[in-house]
């Protein structure tokens, strides 16, 4: 399964690092902005909502989409790449089977 997870950075002052933590460790996870991660998982969209409700506080704003099986004629923007090696584009396709 492969999800989007992006939250809202208006508290930009708080430590993130428990939620890239639990990310982290459910599945292979690319931060490709600021505040959106893909996430290749085993576990359903839900149990992943359920993961980061357990490490952020009651106001957080996040949302969890499941895009398991999108064609790839559906993807567009931009992504920068983390090293010279590195393609988004080639993470999403090889992880969303």
């Amino acid at each position: 399964m492969l999800c989007i997870v992006s939250y809202d950075l208006k508290g930009s002052d708080k430590d993130y690092q428990a939620l890239y933590d639990k990310i982290d460790s459910l599945g292979s996870s690319y931060r490709c902005s600021e505040s959106t991660i893909f996430l290749h998982t085993e576990i359903d969209a839900g149990l992943v909502d359920a993961a980061i409700r357990s490490v952020v506080d009651e106001e957080a704003v996040f949302v969890v989409v499941d895009i398991t099986g999108v064609d790839e004629e559906k993807y567009f923007g931009r992504v920068v790449s983390r090293s010279n090696d590195d393609g988004f584009w080639k993470w999403v396709k090889m992880h969303n089977n």
